[in-house]
């Protein structure tokens, strides 16, 4: 499934947790109460977002906020800030071949996540 194309307006972020491996093979599982249909109310379930292979977490964010933390966007972004990203790793002699930038913004706190890792899957 192409993670831009998932239902990111108005699911909540609930968690995210951080998971670090001795074999430089992090990942980061982000739990949301994902919206599967708006016909009507929308219609929630609670998922998982396990990103593999991580090479940068990056969480600008306003905490200790009264509402929840909804969504506005995800997208998979190869820009300027990706590049500059991935030529300090080529420095250090880093591999990020095959990498992309995931982003989610928020709505209640306009916070932004970024998640440079190889790849996404849903936790089962």
């Amino acid at each position: 499934m192409d993670f831009e194309a998932l239902n990111w307006h108005d699911s909540t972020l609930r968690s995210l947790t951080w998971k670090c491996s001795d074999e430089g093979e992090d990942s980061i599982i982000i739990e949301l109460s994902y919206i599967i249909d708006y016909e009507g109310a929308p219609k929630r379930e609670r998922r998982a977002i396990r990103f593999l292979d991580c090479r940068k977490l990056m969480v600008d964010t306003n905490l200790g906020l009264m509402a929840p933390e909804s969504l506005l966007d995800g997208n998979v972004d190869r820009g300027r800030a990706y590049e500059s990203f991935r030529s300090s790793c080529e420095k250090i002699g880093l591999p990020v071949d095959g990498f992309s930038s995931f982003n989610l913004i928020t709505n209640t706190s306009g916070s932004k996540i970024e998640i440079v890792a190889k790849s996404w899957s849903w936790v089962p």
